[in-house]
């Protein structure tokens, strides 16, 4: 397989969990809103994962853009 194919599914990967981890606080958060708190995390949690994608995406899509121009890779897979 050649080297964007591997970069494209390592990416495609890493966009999944990220969605899934944000998703899972979202839709906890919604649910305590509606009256349905969810018994394995508690509002700090949620606030807090909700929040931190105002944060860690400018600085993934920043860190992506740095690499890409200094032609440095995320991971070996030599």
């Amino acid at each position: 397989m050649e080297q964007k194919k591997h970069w494209g599914i390592l990416g495609a990967i890493r966009t999944i969990m990220i969605g899934n981890i944000n998703g899972i606080s979202i839709s906890a958060f919604s649910s305590r809103i509606k009256g349905k708190k969810i018994e394995k995390t508690n509002l700090l949690y949620e606030i807090k994962m909700i929040m931190s994608i105002i944060i860690l995406l400018p600085a993934a899509l920043i860190h992506g853009f740095v690499s890409n121009l200094l032609d440095v890779p995320v991971i070996d897979f030599g």
